[in-house]
């Protein structure tokens, strides 16, 4: 639900210079052209990610619509518990995470770019295809922002 509490946290820690970034849900739909994207991943300031199946199409539980920012690997992840065990996990909550992580890298080599940089180096070299049809700008590709990033 949107909540206008949390859409004023979320806008004052955007203009405070903080990338922030968020599953999109796992509310998949056959009709593709309905926005399925969760808040606070739906609002303008976040960049919302999606899932892929190890296929490299997107995940059928994965929430899609014109707020989706990129996608990432989110089908069959092995996760850590909480008590060490080691799971399989399905979401987008799976890819948020590898999106965040290659956001870290990629602001840890240039600390004094903005998060606005590092959101559009994300969504800018994100590979799409024919096959990542509904899944936002595409497939998050850290290897595409290295080359973008030292060519700029």
């Amino acid at each position: 639900d949107d909540y206008e509490d949390l859409h004023q946290v979320i806008k004052k820690a955007y203009q405070h210079g903080i990338l922030i970034i968020a599953a999109a849900g796992n509310q998949g739909t056959a009709d593709e052209d309905e926005s399925t994207v969760e808040y606070p991943a739906a609002y303008p300031e976040v960049l919302s990610v999606g899932a892929t199946r190890i296929e490299g199409t997107k995940a059928d539980i994965s929430s899609s619509g014109d707020e989706l920012g990129v996608v990432a690997p989110g089908d069959k992840r092995l996760t850590f518990g909480a008590f060490g065990g080691v799971f399989v996990q399905d979401g987008t909550s799976m890819a948020a995470a590898q999106v965040t992580g290659i956001a870290a890298v990629l602001w840890g080599q240039h600390p004094n770019e903005t998060s606005e940089y590092i959101k559009g180096l994300l969504i800018g070299s994100a590979n799409s295809s024919d096959t990542l049809k509904h899944c936002g700008n595409g497939m998050v590709d850290y290897d595409q922002a290295q080359q973008v990033q030292t060519v700029s």
